[in-house]
């Protein structure tokens, strides 16, 4: 987000001292706020790119998938034939 100052009066646009001290005040209190949301927007990334990751995509271990595990792959593909060994055996 990019901090664009231009529609507030500079110091040295304003009448009395008073003014100008308020409205460095103000730059000042309007700076630091967009500091802190920077860094709370790229906190925000950080969790959310942590949320992203479970057990498949991570070093971590499939215990901390919880109830969210992924699907298994399955790796043999099903046949028309029924399960169980042959009949009459």
């Amino acid at each position: 987000m990019e901090l664009d100052l231009s529609n507030i009066p500079k110091a040295e646009d304003v009448t009395s001292l008073a003014e100008a001290r308020e409205v460095i005040k103000l730059q000042v209190a309007i700076e630091q706020l967009f500091k802190r949301l920077n860094k709370l927007e790229g906190r925000v990334e950080e969790l959310e790119s942590r949320l992203a990751k479970n057990s498949r995509n991570s070093h971590k271990p499939p215990s901390i998938d919880g109830d969210n595990k992924p699907e298994p792959k399955i790796r043999r593909k099903k046949s028309n034939r029924p399960s169980g060994g042959q009949r009459g055996h």
